[in-house]
């Protein structure tokens, strides 16, 4: 019987062009709601925490923010959930004074050079150590995902990530492209499997060591579909509170690329407020039937607290509903650190 593993992912983050509301209600309070859900379904889920952004609000006189987020950390840890390492490595030089926030144009880690890449790793870990190893003494940072999905593809990068005890990478999807002014995306030439490992920084070469890939499970759009523009009217009552802005802008692209980016692949995702039960079944189907041949087959779901309100809580209750009464015991709900401990033994 095929072992399918699934992984329930939220990047814990905030809204990265500026938040309308309170940094809490922005993102603590939906968390709070998700770990309820996850409670509900007897399921265990990763946090990607957006580490550096809460480094920069401890160093804030009034950091009241950071320090809820750590109590909130702690619980989650408490009931079995993971948290693992996310960089937004725009919060190195953003301005962040008196409340008042002004992002920054580095959005990409190539932005930065190797040192000042190793200083945010090194960093992010220590934060998530410091508020997990009081809780469970087990824990380790095993994780890592890539802010906007911009992962460096180069043999430092992965050399960094490796010396500082990274083994499991989700930040690809196969067939996802994105372009704004401040970055581009192109997951189209990735390896035609589940699952690889990254190997001196390349990932299409046989290995069977190195950092393992877990992509977030994703399906091309088909010329077929309904627009989505057309959707975003459609579903207008199903929005989410409006917490805050986008970091991207449109950039001028080439028909070409416009084109690319509409028939991107749409991810695996509960914060779509367009997408439905059926159409995220959909996209788990297309996985399984195209990496069917391996025996076990590790796919992401991606989602942030700060995009979901009262329509996508249900979207999310209903789609593990779905996926149970489907598979059955051939799929598992897992966490990076307890699929990694499965991995070492």
């Amino acid at each position: 019987m095929k072992q399918i593993n699934l992984f329930l992912t939220f990047d814990y983050e905030l809204p990265l062009g500026g938040w309308t509301v309170s940094p809490e209600s922005a993102l603590i309070e939906p968390t709070q709601k998700i770990l309820a859900l996850c409670d509900k379904l007897q399921v265990h889920a990763v946090f990607f925490v957006d580490v550096l952004c809460m480094i920069r609000f401890r160093r804030l006189e009034n950091n009241t923010f950071e320090k809820a987020v750590r109590k909130q950390l702690a619980e989650i840890v408490e009931k079995g959930h993971d948290i693992q390492l996310h960089l937004h490595p725009h919060w190195f030089t953003s301005g962040l004074e008196n409340g008042k926030y002004q992002p920054s144009k580095d959005f990409r880690l190539a932005d930065f050079c190797p040192h000042e890449i190793a200083d945010m790793v090194v960093q992010g870990i220590a934060y998530l150590n410091e508020i997990a190893k009081p809780v469970n003494p087990d824990y380790s940072c095993v994780a890592f995902r890539a802010g906007g999905l911009n992962l460096e593809n180069s043999p430092v990068f992965f050399q960094i990530l490796s010396e500082n005890g990274i083994r499991i990478d989700s930040s690809l999807c196969h067939g996802y492209y994105y372009a704004s002014e401040i970055s581009t995306v192109d997951h189209n030439n990735l390896p035609n499997q589940a699952n690889w490992y990254f190997k001196n920084g390349k990932y299409n070469v046989p290995a069977t060591s190195g950092i393992y890939e877990i992509p977030i499970a994703g399906k091309s759009k088909s010329v077929f579909e309904i627009p989505t523009w057309i959707k975003v009217k459609i579903h207008k009552d199903r929005m989410p509170e409006n917490r805050g802005k986008m970091i991207h802008r449109d950039a001028q692209l080439s028909f070409r690329k416009k084109l690319r980016k509409a028939l991107s692949a749409r991810m695996l995702s509960f914060d779509n407020y367009t997408y439905s039960t059926r159409f995220l079944m959909r996209i788990l189907h297309h996985n399984i039937k195209c990496f069917g041949r391996q025996p076990v087959i590790n796919l992401a779901i991606i989602s942030h607290p700060k995009s979901m309100d009262v329509y996508h809580y249900q979207l999310m209750e209903d789609y593990i509903v779905s996926v149970r009464k489907h598979y059955g015991n051939r799929i598992a709900f897992r966490t990076f650190h307890d699929y990694f401990q499965s991995l070492s033994s």
